[in-house]
């Protein structure tokens, strides 16, 4: 690099000629005695720049580096979205999270942010969905707000709101089953009201003795309380 800044400086500057240019050669090389350090951070004073131009290449300024870093940067328009503006929900715990009341201002909301109406579950068998087009856009947003797909088959055959609203209500409240073991059995409070059938509800060791810490530290904390009062 030094050799490079100097061959230029040689073409115009005598060594022999006068004392000015030997004061110059003796700065860099003779009794000051820069540094190299210095030499480098200051090498565009010795360099004619109307003869070389100097760069300092390193791996951030390389041309394959930059290629490369130009050909990784994602366009905007390439980035994609998450499609559901609420959160995954699991499907064991849909019934429990969607009543009916929430699943049908679900519905309403999304119907008045396509149309700008208003409407109720009473109105909903007078929406007609064979508009294709206002059908799909229907159930996209309703998935999006929803948190979980429909499948196609849902989507075909309803005809209007309260088809898609039943479908979508039969979903919410099917009964959860385990993939892996499609035999099993879920059972809910009313599958126990008929007199043949009992269930032990009575608490094991373990879960009575959790109760009865529970109860002990509530009594320590209210005569805490109290004593502090007193």
């Amino acid at each position: 690099m030094i050799g490079r800044n100097i061959a230029p400086i040689l073409k115009t500057r005598s060594l022999t000629s006068s004392s000015i240019n030997r004061s110059w050669f003796r700065d860099i090389y003779g009794r000051k005695k820069k540094s190299v350090t210095e030499i480098v951070s200051q090498q565009d004073k010795y360099a004619d720049k109307e003869v070389v131009t100097i760069k300092h290449l390193t791996e951030k300024n390389s041309e394959s580096y930059l290629k490369n870093l130009e050909a990784s940067k994602v366009l905007p328009k390439s980035k994609v979205s998450d499609w559901k503006r609420h959160a995954t929900i699991h499907p064991m715990l849909l019934e429990s999270f969607y009543t009916k009341e929430k699943l049908q201002r679900v519905v309403d909301e999304t119907y008045k942010n396509l149309t700008g109406k208003d409407i109720t579950h009473s109105q909903y068998n007078t929406v007609s969905l064979n508009d294709i087009e206002f059908r799909f856009n229907l159930v996209k947003n309703l998935q999006s707000n929803l948190g979980f797909e429909l499948n196609d088959f849902t989507v075909s055959k309803s005809h209007d709101l309260l088809t898609l609203y039943n479908s979508v209500e039969d979903f919410v409240n099917r009964r959860w089953k385990n993939e892996r073991n499609p035999n099993a059995i879920v059972l809910r409070p009313e599958d126990f009201t008929a007199k043949n059938v009992y269930i032990n509800e009575e608490r094991n060791a373990f879960e009575k003795n959790k109760e009865f810490n529970k109860i002990r530290r509530q009594m320590q904390l209210a005569e805490s309380a109290q004593q502090a009062k007193d």
